[in-house]
């Protein structure tokens, strides 16, 4: 049972992908934490973060400065974000169709420390003060454990350069910092994410400050790829737009983790708000997303001709305008094995399930192909052998995202 799953679990999360991409924020602010005493470009970061934000319409974005000879850092974060988060709900109308998007920012220095288990943010001046990554995560927690509306936030640091080269440490090299060291505390009641965005993984070491000059950061990388996709989409998912700075971090790759929830945040561009979308869009999913395709594999506990499979295939076909997710096989194999072709930012929510596989990426779709639907499956219990289509085809998606499969990169 470990590695199978019910089908009413992958309609749930595909369906909440699918709500999750018609959601409307009713209020988005963003917020920049910095040190005054900075060596990292962290004003000039600043600026990167708030032209990725403007290109989504949002201009109300804060700063929060800690001044130089601050003892307690962690207390002016910890004060600002809960007021800046406050401010942001306040706004909010009153009523359930209340939601709030509060995307919080740092710039420069950062460690971890093993012996805690943390990630910490300082100005690398030789000062012992500094504020760990569990003021902002605690802070956020408090929110979701009182009566507070429904909020999703996004996490994403610019400039993180390390001072030092020490081996053992993992700095940083943007926000959404480093996924180890970086946890939330508390339980979700209305269906909220928070999303963390890294410049490097785990096990890499940010770059050093004599390198600042000759790098782009990864703040400015979004930024670029924010203004270049919003000329032919109308939304985008914050993992997309990290995939998307891969061919432009030849030496360092960005890292996505969820720590709360498990369906990427969307959000339209400003340039197209004023579209009159219907509100069961029937526009081609190519204008609304350029991800790359993921064939996965899901073994099912529920036989191929329960009613919930039959349910399963069928909301995939109602919901395929919206999330692009299209079935492409069923067999019996002592239970029920699914195949799908799924965009990238769709697998990163269903691969928290047990049972799913990714067999290719970077699979061409055919323009022509249509998704399966319950009226076009034959109708005994299981379908015949997949077609030809589901042969290994990691090919390069047109533009390029990331030109090697993320299972099978080489070194940079």
């Amino acid at each position: 049972m470990g590695n199978s799953v019910r089908a009413h679990e992958i309609e749930t999360v595909l369906k909440l992908c699918a709500e999750k991409r018609q959601r409307n924020y009713e209020v988005i602010t963003g917020l920049a934490i910095l040190f005054e005493q900075d060596d990292t470009g962290a004003a000039e970061e600043y600026v990167h973060f708030k032209s990725l934000l403007k290109t989504f319409g949002v201009n109300d974005i804060e700063q929060c400065v800690i001044l130089a000879g601050t003892r307690s850092p962690g207390h002016v974060v910890a004060r600002n974000l809960h007021m800046y988060i406050s401010a942001g709900i306040d706004r909010c109308s009153k009523g359930n169709s209340r939601r709030y998007l509060a995307i919080v920012h740092y710039a420069g220095h950062g460690f971890y420390d093993p012996a805690d288990d943390n990630l910490y943010f300082t100005s690398g001046h030789k000062e012992p003060y500094h504020f760990s990554s569990d003021t902002l995560t605690n802070c956020i927690a408090k929110f979701y454990e009182g009566t507070w509306p429904p909020f999703d936030v996004v996490l994403s640091n610019i400039t993180s350069l390390s001072a030092t080269n020490q081996r053992g440490l993992a700095f940083l090299a943007e926000w959404q910092i480093l996924t180890r060291g970086v946890s939330l505390r508390g339980s979700l009641k209305q269906g909220e994410t928070v999303e963390l965005l890294a410049g490097v993984d785990d096990e890499t070491t940010a770059f050093s400050r004599t390198t600042v000059g000759r790098r782009r950061t990864f703040t400015s990388k979004l930024a670029d790829q924010v203004a270049l996709a919003s000329a032919r989409m109308l939304s985008i998912d914050f993992i997309e737009l990290l995939q998307r700075t891969y061919d432009a971090s030849v030496a360092k790759k960005p890292v996505h983790k969820f720590l709360a929830g498990n369906i990427p945040i969307r959000l339209p561009f400003a340039s197209g708000k004023k579209a009159s979308l219907p509100q069961s869009p029937t526009i081609q999913l190519s204008m609304i997303t350029g991800e790359y395709t993921v064939v996965i594999a899901c073994h099912i506990v529920d036989d191929p001709s329960s009613t919930a499979v039959k349910r399963l295939v069928k909301s995939i076909e109602d919901i395929h305008s919206l999330i692009g997710v299209t079935v492409d096989q069923v067999y019996r194999c002592r239970s029920s094995g699914l195949v799908l072709r799924v965009p990238h930012s769709i697998l990163l929510s269903l691969e928290t399930l047990p049972g799913i596989k990714v067999m290719f990426e970077y699979v061409e779709s055919s323009e022509s192909e249509s998704p399966a639907s319950p009226s076009s499956l034959p109708k005994h219990p299981f379908l015949p052998p997949a077609s030809p289509s589901l042969r290994n085809q990691e090919n390069m998606p047109p533009g390029g995202l990331s030109q090697l499969s993320p299972a099978n990169k080489e070194e940079f």
